[in-house]
């Protein structure tokens, strides 16, 4: 190859170069935007929540801790205060039996354990006749 040929070879890659590098501008910007377009959801704009398909895991999955379900130690807890023993209707002792499991004889210490239960009366019906 002579040195013209060798010359007109660079200017045609670098025109080439320049056109080349113009497309990946274009395609990085457009990247860019379908990259944004990928990021919606329900959540971030005004789209639905049947277009987040599949992929998008419910609430209790994404909000999942380290702590257990239900009460945890320590809170105060909720529960109804005993009524003294005067205003209760009626008591009924429950003794523990003369004998364990086990054969040995059961003795009781301290106060009894306390439980109430409270029952609504069955709803009676009011008929009136009038004539």
């Amino acid at each position: 190859m002579t040195l013209a040929q060798f010359q007109e070879a660079v200017t045609q890659l670098a025109a080439q170069n320049a056109v080349l590098q113009a497309q990946n501008t274009e395609l990085l910007a457009l990247v860019a935007v379908l990259q944004e377009r990928l990021k919606l959801d329900s959540t971030n704009s005004s789209k639905p929540p049947s277009s987040d398909g599949p992929a998008q895991g419910n609430r209790a999955q994404r909000r999942a801790s380290l702590r257990k379900r239900g009460a945890q130690k320590g809170h105060p807890g909720a529960f109804q205060a005993l009524l003294p023993e005067d205003e209760v209707d009626g008591i009924t002792e429950c003794p523990p039996p003369a004998l364990c499991d086990c054969g040995a004889a059961v003795q009781a210490q301290g106060k009894p354990l306390r439980h109430q239960v409270f029952d609504l009366p069955p709803v009676m019906p009011e008929v009136q006749e009038y004539r």
